[in-house]
Parts: C-alpha cells; sequence; structure tokens
C-alpha cells in the first residue's frame, strides 16, 4: 500500500529516511503493529515522517492517528520523546503550509491534508495540545474571507486561492471537535478576539458566503455546505 509514496519518498530522501520509510511501508501494508510500528520510529524522528505522510496521503490519516494512539501507550520517556517530535514538526510543518498556502493547488491540498489530519488528532486526544492549530486556522478564515467581500463574485483573485484552501482545512476543524470548540470557551483564550461562541456567527457567516461564490472551487463549497449544517446542529444542542 502506498508504494508509489513511498518510491517517491526514497528518491527524494535518498537514505536520509529510509528506515522510517520502510517502517511505515511496513505499518501500512499491515506487516507490523501500530505499536511495532511506534516503537521502531521513536528513537529515529518519529514526527517528521508522519507529518510528510499525513501532508500526502488523506487516506492514510486515520492509520496515522492509531500510529498516535499506539504511541501514547509506550513507556513514558519513549512516549515523550515520540510526541515531542510530533509537535515540533506539526509546529514546522504548520509554518509551511501557512505560507505556501498561495503557491497552487499541489500546496493547498498539502494545507488541506494537514489540518484534517491534526484534527482528527485534536478529536481523539482532547487531553494534548493539537486544538491549538485549528484555533489558528479557523481564525485566520474570516479575515480572509472579508477581504473577499471587497473584490468581485466573478473575478478570480489570490485571495479565492487561499479560501479555496482555508475553508476545507477550517470546515474540518468544525466536523471534527466543533462541538468541542463551542463548548469549551477556555481554549479561545489563545485566539484573542473573544470566545469560540462569540465568533460562531462570524466562522458561520464566512462558510454561507462561501456558497454563493462561484470563483470558488466545488470542493470549498460542498465542504462549507457541511460545517453550515453542522454548526447548526451543535448550537441546536446548546
Amino acid at each position: 500500500m502506498y508504494e508509489e509514496w513511498i518510491d517517491e519518498v526514497l528518491a527524494d530522501f535518498d537514505s536520509q529516511f529510509l528506515q522510517e520509510a520502510h517502517v511505515l511501508q511496513n505499518y501500512f501494508n499491515g506487516t507490523i503493529t501500530a505499536h511495532a510500528a511506534a516503537e521502531q520510529l521513536t528513537p529515529m524522528d518519529p514526527g517528521y515522517m508522519l507529518v510528510y505522510a499525513a501532508r500526502d496521503l488523506f487516506p492514510a490519516h486515520n492509520q496515522l492517528v492509531e500510529l498516535v494512539a499506539a504511541a501514547k501507550q509506550l513507556d513514558s520517556d519513549r512516549k515523550d520523546i515520540f510526541l515531542q517530535s510530533l509537535y515540533i514538526e506539526i509546529r514546522e510543518a504548520w509554518n509551511d503550509v501557512s505560507r505556501d498556502a498561495l503557491q497552487g493547488p499541489d500546496k493547498r491540498m498539502e494545507c488541506i491534508n494537514i489540518n484534517h489530519w491534526v484534527a482528527l488528532l485534536a478529536a481523539r486526544f482532547p487531553d494534548e495540545h493539537f486544538l491549538q492549530f485549528g484555533l489558528n486556522t479557523i481564525a485566520e478564515m474570516p479575515e480572509v474571507g472579508n477581504k473577499r467581500e471587497s473584490e468581485s463574485n466573478t473575478t478570480v483573485t489570490a485571495t479565492v486561492a487561499a479560501l479555496n484552501g482555508l475553508i476545507p482545512s477550517a470546515a474540518y476543524w468544525i466536523l471534527s471537535v466543533g462541538q468541542q470548540m463551542y463548548a469549551d470557551n477556555s481554549v479561545s483564550e489563545r485566539l484573542g478576539v473573544g470566545t469560540c461562541r462569540q465568533n460562531w456567527a462570524r466562522w458561520k457567516g464566512t462558510f454561507q458566503r462561501t456558497l454563493t461564490d462561484s470563483c470558488l472551487n466545488d470542493t470549498a463549497r460542498d465542504i462549507a455546505k457541511e460545517a453550515i449544517d453542522a454548526m447548526e446542529i451543535i448550537q441546536g444542542v446548546d
């Protein structure tokens, strides 16, 4: 499974990440368990290879979440090594995808993929600090959306390109941990712009404007509708 991707990794990095790539390949193929993969990756640089895989392999996201779950079951020292590496590499990836979000569809897909995977991590492990990345993403979306309001709905601009990446990225956070974000006002202190609940309408409004912007792609509009529906359900529970 994912042999083509493994071949690309080996071609890109030569022998630097040969061991890590083969461990992931064996895990994806079912040759080794998630626990065994976590044990083998820990002495290396586990975070880098997991994040690299998450940016490229959307269908492997659930398997990568299970790998992190297995790492959390390791002894304390190895678990800390694994998670520290993961946090560092996610932070580095976040800086990369934020900066590169306008640089073509491949980079936008990496932005969407990393947000989807880390949102899954936040949902699975609410005791960890993954949610902070989602707050950064979802806070940026309305700022770019407001800029789009001053532009023509018939003109494709750099703002459109940014929203084609930001809308799905933010939507995945709503779909994965929207209930948690809406209910826990303390997490939004990192936003510096009020609580999540106070910003809920602003985020929802950005998703709603997406539906009528013909310049945005179908993926952005379709998942914006899913996010709106999810937000309305979450509000209805309140």
